[in-house]
């Protein structure tokens, strides 16, 4: 009798130390999986800010050659210079429209995490 208690007993820990191991398994994946999603979206963050910057640099390098243009043109050629602002405005105002999109969007998902998540 004393034997069988004492197996029931053993077997009694042992079913609940592989309970435990289980549930900590569990808890170990669930990580895993919280700062793999964190990482992804960090990975993503990165690749819009590249985005927005290539979108800005490619803008102002746009500006600055037809502003170069504008300011250098003889002022007998006043249509070449109007052309260089149209330009101008039109760049600009393409640049700002595609960077307040990608800003948007980024706004949109920081509302939906939680206050503690730091941008890159």
């Amino acid at each position: 009798m004393v034997a069988a208690v004492v197996a029931l007993s053993s077997a009694v820990a042992n079913h609940r130390a592989h309970v435990a191991e289980i549930q900590d398994r569990a808890e170990q994946a669930e990580l895993a999986r919280e700062e793999e999603t964190h990482r992804m979206v960090d990975l993503e963050r990165l690749r819009i800010a590249r985005e927005s910057h290539d979108v800005v640099a490619h803008t102002m390098a746009t500006i600055n050659v037809r502003a170069g243009v504008a300011a250098h043109v003889p002022a007998d050629r006043p249509d070449q210079s109007a052309q260089a602002l149209q330009v101008i405005k039109s760049a600009s105002k393409q640049g700002l429209r595609e960077l307040r999109s990608i800003l948007t969007v980024l706004r949109a998902v920081d509302a939906d995490e939680p206050p503690n998540r730091h941008p890159v």
